[in-house]
């Protein structure tokens, strides 16, 4: 069964329409059968009639005038047949035409005929009409008499096969043009529901922001229902990156107060020591799990960034940040490479995971980006001394960090492990051919 709307209607409706034209096909060919036939049951009852008219009882022989009405009597193998027998089959009178027929003497006779009575049969090559009749004519002792006639049934078999080749290719003829008429409706009618398709492919891009355009009334509640649920569905991602961007600057200022009034302190104290360790802890754990908690939950309605235009505004940063290392940063980015999802969780990925190659590196930065198989690749690279293979899989958890000289609680791969796996993806890394390491993330590129 086709998996479209269109495809089961126009399946449906061509086994239909297979089904009733081959119907009317056959009710025609046997509507004309019965009418030929029973213009030929006619035709030979009458000529039948005609013989019984003109037929003469004499010498203990039956007689009948060499011209008869139907000339085909008197045309030798014309298809018309006349005869008169017993019902043995023993012959009285045979007409011309019928001379060099060579006929089953059980064909001619009948012993289910009554005096008076005629029945009308075919078989596979005549049709036959006999009458009975009770006739005194050997010795003058009274006998059943059965007047045939026989008709040839070659001409009107081809009648009828001409008629069945006709018919079905008028009918089939017919059907195909029912069809590309109804394939025609079907394109009209389902019109507006490949418009909102397009509407909804337009919204899934990026293009649009809601379902425009005038649509028929079956479909105007579901437009509605849909533009609500996007505009209710954006309004409230909004309102929690609000939210949740209020909390992160209201917790971050008492903190920052915190460890302001503890560098005035005595910084030899071993208290105040571990008072500022534990604020710093508590300041990143806070990063931490706002991070985690705004990571966008991705659909098909989510806006698409291309991966492009993000590593642009993201890159003069670093090169500000590590301005006195000299670090060379290169992309190759293809075209197509979209990530289908929230802007802010592809910035906080490539900002920790170039952060990590920046600080890892010698002097070379490189960054990859491609489609392939349905997913999005990001690849970072640098020239640093790599990761061991022992620990690929440790420092992407929460708290472990490969280099533990430098500032920082380790969280970042974490927080890049999660919003990649939010989109169905995965981190992995890897040796790359920089002499370092390389990060390769993920994301289900969905269409």
């Amino acid at each position: 069964m086709p998996n479209s709307l269109f495809g089961r209607l126009i399946f449906a409706s061509v086994l239909l329409l297979t089904f009733f034209f081959s119907f009317i096909a056959y009710m025609t060919v046997e509507v004309f059968t019965h009418n030929i036939e029973d213009s030929i049951k006619k035709s030979l009852v009458l000529e039948n009639h005609v013989l019984l008219s003109v037929a003469q009882v004499d010498n203990d022989s039956i007689s009948i005038p060499e011209s008869l009405h139907d000339p085909r009597f008197n045309k030798h193998e014309s298809g018309l047949y006349g005869f008169i027998t017993d019902t043995s089959g023993q012959m009285f009178w045979a007409s011309y035409s019928a001379h060099s027929l060579h006929l089953n003497a059980e064909l001619l006779g009948s012993n289910k005929l009554a005096v008076g009575k005629n029945h009308f049969i075919k078989n596979e090559q005549y049709y036959i009409y006999q009458h009975a009749v009770m006739w005194e004519v050997v010795s003058d002792e009274p006998q059943l008499i059965i007047f045939s006639v026989f008709e040839d049934r070659a001409d009107t078999n081809k009648k009828i096969a001409d008629f069945r080749k006709q018919i079905g290719r008028w009918l089939a003829l017919t059907a195909v043009l029912l069809v590309l008429a109804l394939v025609l409706i079907l394109l009209w009618g389902t019109l507006p529901l490949r418009e909102l398709a397009r509407r909804l492919k337009l919204i899934e891009k990026g293009v649009a922001t809601h379902i425009d355009g005038e649509y028929p009334v079956e479909l105007r509640r579901l437009t509605k229902n849909l533009n609500q649920l996007i505009t209710t569905e954006r309004k409230q991602r909004e309102r929690y990156h609000a939210t949740l961007a209020d909390l992160a600057h209201s917790l971050k200022t008492p903190l920052a107060v915190i460890q302001a009034e503890l560098e005035l302190g005595d910084k030899n104290n071993q208290s105040t020591s571990t008072l500022m360790q534990q604020a710093s802890r508590i300041d990143d754990i806070i990063k931490h799990q706002l991070q985690r908690a705004v990571v966008s939950s991705p659909n098909t309605l989510s806006e698409s960034v291309k991966v492009a235009a993000s590593v642009e505004k993201i890159k003069g940063a670093f090169e500000k940040i590590y301005r006195d290392k000299g670090v060379q940063f290169s992309s190759d980015i293809s075209s197509d490479a979209v990530f289908k999802g929230d802007q802010r969780d592809l910035m906080e990925v490539l900002g920790n995971v170039l952060d990590n190659a920046y600080k890892a590196c010698n002097s070379t930065v490189m960054l990859k980006s491609y489609v392939e198989n349905r997913y999005l690749y990001i690849e970072v690279h640098d020239d640093g001394k790599g990761v061991a293979l022992e620990n690929r899989n440790a420092i992407l958890k929460r708290g472990l960090r490969a280099d533990v000289s430098g500032a920082g609680q380790g969280i970042g791969l974490d927080v890049v492990r999660d919003i990649v796996g939010s989109y169905k993806g995965k981190v992995e890394i890897a040796e790359s051919p920089l002499g370092g390491a390389v990060f390769i993330l993920s994301f289900q590129f969905m269409l």
